[in-house]
């Protein structure tokens, strides 16, 4: 059933004739409240409970007792289109799927975890959503690294001056190595803190949007750090410069 709810519980569902839909899609039936007669698929049926995050991507999440499923699905007793097995604690699920598996020899067996990766590489590599979003990802680190390598540049090149007197001052290349690199990181530092204040802007807009955006806590870490390295590579060049500052060169 529900994992999570907006309004009432799972006991909601123990009338025969209510059904548990999530918040978002209350509009798509009137913006029903709790308790008001709707109609889905020819059936009246009750508003008992109010999902939260139960959504696809196509069409919408109705949770309701078998019996009501089979009427409003107009499926006959004895045929299920999926069948939901809760294990109990302790059990070896691997074991036991592998049984169902030699048992249900005409059926597909899956544990949550597969079902949910085979469920994303579907919709990564047979529609258009993987190729879209490595296609947007490559070209915004391009174009970040471009960005960064003008700007690092652009830098080096207006203060090359001051690097010569710093190499007359004694100064090693290993010193003009930490200066340019501090500022590659420096910037960096910004860049990431600007990102995810923009992110949260868009986490905020979206949360009660229909398709509501969804950021794993294990992201940010590994997106500050590609941040990071991308800003040290895109100052390569900044720092050849940087190191071809000639000592002499001041009293020219």
């Amino acid at each position: 059933g529900p994992w999570e709810f907006a309004k009432s519980d799972n006991r909601a569902l123990l009338d025969q004739e209510a059904i548990a839909v999530d918040r978002l899609d209350l509009p798509k039936l009137g913006n029903p409240k709790l308790g008001q007669i709707v109609e889905i698929g020819g059936r009246r049926v009750r508003i008992g409970a109010v999902t939260n995050g139960a959504r696809g991507f196509q069409g919408t999440l109705v949770f309701a007792n078998l019996e009501l499923t089979r009427e409003i699905a107009k499926v006959p007793a004895g045929r299920y289109s999926a069948i939901l097995v809760r294990f109990r604690p302790g059990v070896d699920k691997t074991n036991v799927i592998e049984k169902m598996r030699k048992i249900l020899r005409n059926c597909s067996v899956y544990s949550s975890e597969e079902l949910s990766s085979l469920t994303q590489r579907y919709y990564l590599s047979n529609t258009g959503i993987g190729g879209s979003f490595g296609f947007s990802t490559v070209i915004a680190v391009l174009i970040g690294v471009v960005i960064i390598t003008l700007t690092m540049y652009s830098s080096v090149l207006n203060r090359q001056r001051d690097f010569a007197v710093i190499r007359a001052l004694g100064a090693r290349k290993g010193d003009i190595v930490l200066i340019v690199l501090t500022q590659a990181f420096l910037i960096s530092l910004m860049g990431i803190l600007l990102g995810f204040l923009l992110l949260s802007f868009l986490f905020r807009a979206t949360l009660n949007s229909a398709i509501p955006s969804y950021y794993p806590t294990f992201i940010p870490p590994i997106h500050a750090l590609l941040t990071i390295l991308f800003s040290l590579f895109g100052s390569f060049f900044a720092l050849r410069k940087a190191l071809k500052a000639e000592p002499a060169s001041v009293f020219h």
